[in-house]
């Protein structure tokens, strides 16, 4: 608000207290895609696994960018949502695919228990 009580905005019509969605590893292309949004008034981390792009098998990419989505969310305390539509590793990639998916795995885990309650109201 101005000192005249006059709500601030910004471009979109949000409030400043509202950002944009943030991308995390945007630009890189793949099934996986991550940011920062709003979801119920609460700052959450959200990662999508696109199903229609190779039937959402997971590159080594791919899974770099669910790993480092969930580390952004464990380090900030931020909730981790995941909607994953995912076939599993790329399979031309190999163990590495396989290796990678299980990193993503593992840094998601470590999101467990760690995000404080969103106060009675679900996160999304």
């Amino acid at each position: 608000m101005t000192p005249a009580g006059v709500p601030v905005t910004v471009g979109d019509g949000r409030t400043p207290d509202a950002p944009l969605p943030v991308s995390i590893r945007g630009g890189v292309a793949g099934a996986a895609s991550a940011r920062v949004e709003r979801l119920a008034g609460r700052d959450a981390v959200v990662v999508r696994i696109d199903g229609s792009l190779a039937a959402g098998s997971l590159r080594r990419s791919d899974s770099r960018t669910v790993a480092e989505a969930a580390s952004l969310a464990l380090h900030q305390h931020l909730p981790l949502v995941g909607v994953f539509a995912s076939g599993g590793a790329a399979v031309d990639e190999g163990i590495d695919a396989l290796d990678a998916w299980g990193r993503a795995g593992g840094a998601m885990a470590a999101c467990s228990g760690q995000v404080p309650p969103s106060r009675g109201r679900p996160c999304c």
